[in-house]
């Protein structure tokens, strides 16, 4: 795990980009920034450099169902941190990048909860709601780590 300088730089970063970008560490090949911008979720002041090209990404929403499914994932995201504590212990990370995975991994639950009740943040209109919601999305979690298709 490589750390960062104290201007949110990786230490491999020279000034032009990444000095060692042919052979860059797996988790540099595989990490994408856009999840935040697609989650709405901040990555905090620690990482000022990744959290600036997280704000700059725009998406192409002219697909039928883009803006939906953009809006269910932003939801699943604004529902997992405002509700962590309705989760099973250790369901919701407190890393941010984290947040975002699983947000990704159980939008769909979201995709068909925002014809229901809800409020103007994305969270449940009431704890009964709130409580099948976690349920819901503890499932699509379960459900995409097994690969099983959705009911």
């Amino acid at each position: 795990m490589l750390g960062y300088d104290r201007r949110g730089h990786c230490p491999m970063f020279d000034g032009r980009g990444c000095s060692i970008y042919e052979r860059r560490p797996r988790a540099c090949r595989v990490y994408d920034c856009r999840v935040f911008a697609a989650t709405g979720l901040m990555v905090g002041d620690e990482r000022p450099v990744i959290a600036r090209r997280a704000a700059s990404f725009g998406f192409d929403l002219s697909g039928p169902n883009d803006r939906a499914e953009l809006a269910a994932v932003r939801a699943a995201a604004g529902f997992l941190v405002d509700h962590a504590a309705a989760f099973p212990a250790g369901f919701v990370p407190e890393n941010p990048t984290q947040q975002a995975v699983v947000a990704l991994k159980v939008y769909d639950v979201f995709l068909v909860a925002t014809n229901g009740p809800r409020t103007g943040d994305g969270a449940a209109a009431d704890p009964e709601s709130t409580a099948a919601l976690v349920a819901a999305t503890v499932a699509a979690c379960a459900r995409f780590e097994t690969g099983d298709p959705a009911p």
